[in-house]
């Protein structure tokens, strides 16, 4: 199955996306921590509409609570998962970009469609 990165028609938001993602299948085949989970969300939330954000990483660790150290390995595992992009900026900010699966509405757990046909 290849995967789609992204959809043109894309509607959600980058944190809805991030939960999009981890409620549906793909995250099984990345064995996330949640550390790594957090990290998502945090970039999510500093990426907004824009397709790439560039927060420092202590601001990073502030916002997810996050000791230096753990969020240095959770972004560099998400890095070598492909989940994310980093561009680092020689002397600078490191740019940070979502780079998730695209997923149904009906490949998400806990979607109105999925409960409807485990009801029936």
């Amino acid at each position: 199955m290849e995967i789609v990165r992204e959809d043109p028609n894309e509607k959600r938001t980058k944190i809805q996306q991030v939960n999009a993602f981890l409620r549906s299948d793909y995250v099984k085949q990345y064995y996330l921590t949640i550390y790594d989970k957090m990290m998502l969300f945090t970039i999510a939330s500093f990426s907004h509409k824009k397709k790439k954000c560039f927060p420092k990483l202590k601001t990073m660790c502030d916002f997810s609570g996050m000791s230096d150290k753990e969020a240095r390995r959770s972004l560099k595992r998400l890095e070598l998962s492909e989940l994310i992009q980093v561009e680092r900026r020689k002397g600078t900010f490191s740019f940070y970009i979502l780079n998730l699966p695209y997923v149904h509405d009906d490949e998400i757990y806990g979607s109105k469609s999925v409960d409807k046909d485990v009801n029936e």
